[in-house]
């Protein structure tokens, strides 16, 4: 397993044309083994990357790594608070679609491992049905809501070359903000993958 680099912007160039954070992603061809073979060596890089970064982070999609398929991770109890009865474990998402969304929004603070030290306020739908495969190739679907809903949507956004400042309107919205800290590193890579040894320490 790899810490990959993070592609990152900073406030000066948020509208830059030229990294894989605004180009739009392939979908993973789920029926080809070399394909899908490689696809799991990311995530186990992306999963080791997101938990060594020093700002934590609730998920990472796979142009933040330079890699242009669709395909995020997400684990969005490692800040249990805020997902009170809708925690769930970390999970895989290839070739993610939204194929419903409530009609009840909310508004919260939005971070981003590409955008480091800002914040802002992005009005997301409260509820979606997300249709995807899973690390093991099986099709599932799934109804998240609130802060669970936002993170999918984030990091869907970042698989069509859109980042959550995008949504503001306006980027001079955006406010200094630090992610908070997080919990120890977990045996996320271990759950999801038995047969590989967790470095977790």
């Amino acid at each position: 397993m790899s810490v990959l680099p993070i592609v990152g912007l900073n406030r000066n160039t948020l509208e830059m044309s030229g990294t894989a954070l605004r180009q739009k992603s392939s979908p993973l061809d789920a029926g080809n083994s070399l394909v899908m073979s490689q696809a799991q060596q990311l995530i186990q890089d992306m999963f080791e990357t997101m938990y060594s970064t020093p700002w934590g982070g609730v998920g990472l999609a796979a142009p933040q790594v330079g890699v242009l398929w669709r395909l995020a991770i997400v684990d969005a109890d490692r800040f249990a608070d805020k997902l009170k009865s809708e925690k769930r474990a970390p999970f895989v998402l290839i070739n993610p679609e939204i194929t419903d969304t409530s009609e009840e929004k909310e508004i919260d603070r939005e971070a981003c491992l590409s955008l480091s030290f800002w914040a802002g306020k992005v009005e997301r739908s409260r509820r979606i049905l997300v249709k995807y495969i899973d690390h093991l190739n099986n099709e599932c679907n799934l109804e998240a809501e609130g802060y669970l809903a936002r993170v999918i949507q984030h990091e869907i956004d970042h698989l069509d070359g859109i980042i959550y400042a995008d949504r503001l309107g306006d980027y001079s919205k955006l406010f200094a903000g630090v992610l908070p800290g997080i919990r120890e590193r977990d045996t996320t890579l271990a759950r999801l993958y038995p047969e590989v040894k967790s470095t977790t320490r």
